[in-house]
This record gives structure tokens, C-alpha cells and sequence, in this order.
């Protein structure tokens, strides 16, 4: 992502009469004009890390960009039952674009973008007496292993 706008008041005008007040617009990153590369890493407390890696450029007529983002984490609570907390998220962003020449009658240019994303989010919540019979649960959190 290479930007957040917030636009406040008047924004109906660009986003239709249904937005009331504001719009937040998340902007992706742009397929650099020249060979570009960037690498960024962070590592922070209960094994929390995020990195990226972003690179593309334009030849001519064809440019292209392709962005990971990785972020993991511990968590940060310990539970009494199974499992555990944190989180572990790829997320994949390519995009490609084709522009006319220059000297066309008429400048157009095609753009295409193609996102995946996976997250996992481990948290358990144990002890719970009233949904364990409900959910299928029992009070070791785990299916059909409960004794009593």
C-alpha cells in the first residue's frame, strides 16, 4: 500500500450520494517508471515480524509490480486451554499495465491487478461450559475427548 486517504465532508461528489461524511481510500502501490527494488523487515516483541518485498519497472510500453507482505506474531496472551494466539498473514499484490506510444492518436493504457491473500488467526476460548455441548466442543477444546 503506498497511501491512505481520508476525505472528509464533500467526498459524495467522487464516491456517490451514499457516502455520509467521509470515505477512506486505500492506495496500492504504483508500478514504478525505472527498475525499482525494496526490501523492509521489523521485528518487534512476542515474535511479532513484518516484512515486504516490492519490485518492478516500466519497458517501454509494459510495466509490471509485485509486492509480498508477510506479518506473524506470537500473540500476546497465554491461554489455559489448547492452541494459542497470534497471527500468520501472506499477502500477494501484482499488478501490469500496457500503454499506447506517445505519438498514438489517442493515449490509452490497460491496467490489471491481482491480489491473493491467506490469514490464520490462532485463538482459542476455553472453559466455556454452555457452548461446549452446543458447539461440539468439550472443555479440553478438542472433539469428543472429554471424560465427563
Amino acid at each position: 500500500m503506498q497511501a491512505v486517504e481520508v476525505l472528509k465532508v464533500s467526498s459524495q461528489v467522487q464516491y456517490g450520494p451514499f457516502t455520509t461524511g467521509s470515505a477512506i481510500n486505500f492506495v496500492s502501490s504504483e508500478i514504478p517508471t525505472e527498475f525499482n527494488a525494496e526490501l523492509r523487515a521489523n521485528y518487534g516483541s512476542y515474535g511479532t515480524s513484518n516484512s515486504m518485498v516490492r519490485f518492478g519497472e516500466t519497458m517501454h510500453n509494459f510495466g509490471y509490480m509485485l509486492e509480498y507482505l508477510k506479518n506473524t506474531s506470537n500473540g500476546f496472551k497465554n491461554l489455559d486451554g489448547p492452541g494459542g494466539t497470534g497471527l500468520d498473514r501472506d499477502d500477494i499484490v501484482t499488478k501490469f499495465i500496457y500503454t499506447t506510444d506517445n505519438d498514438a492518436k489517442f493515449k490509452q493504457y490497460i491496467e490489471l491487478k491481482l491480489q491473493y491473500a491467506e490469514e490464520d488467526r490462532f485463538q482459542w476460548v476455553d472453559g466455556c461450559r454452555i457452548l461446549d455441548g452446543v458447539m461440539g466442543l468439550t472443555s479440553s477444546g478438542v472433539p469428543g475427548t472429554d471424560s465427563n
